[in-house]
């Protein structure tokens, strides 16, 4: 199907935007564990970040609201195949602003099942995220 159609609000604004930033590996030997980092912290008022991941069987990687932390994260993701990873940032003004990168894999990353669909939950929580926020130390 059209991947945007998956991802955006069929009316949704979306532009390519050289300050979200995708850094990864540019070859990945290993299609289980890729690093990726995202950084759109150079936008103002970023509401929400989605990665995705063109060409695996589930596209949407992650869904991130920042809140109160730097719109920034890193994070790892297994790779079907050789594929771009992308991330969209919407601002408060609805627009997402996507940036990416081509990562080139050998590919398989996907394919085994995972234990976590044993459990009949794991749809509902697929790409569930959770974190907490921390106050640093002055100085």
């Amino acid at each position: 199907g059209d991947m945007r159609a998956q991802l955006f609000a069929a009316d949704a604004k979306v532009v390519f935007d050289s300050r979200v930033s995708v850094i990864g590996p540019l070859t990945a030997e290993d299609p289980m564990n890729v690093p990726i980092a995202v950084d759109a912290s150079a936008l103002p008022d970023v509401v929400e970040v989605l990665v995705f991941a063109d060409f695996n069987p589930i596209i949407k990687v992650l869904a991130f609201r920042p809140l109160a932390a730097r719109a920034e994260l890193a994070f790892r993701i297994k790779l079907q195949q050789s594929s771009p990873v992308r991330a969209a940032a919407r601002t408060t003004d609805g627009v997402w602003h996507v940036g990416g990168t081509w990562v080139i894999t050998t590919g398989g990353g996907c394919t085994v099942p995972s234990t976590g669909s044993a459990s009949p939950e794991w749809q509902s929580r697929l790409n569930e995220v959770s974190g907490r926020i921390w106050s640093r130390p002055e100085g």
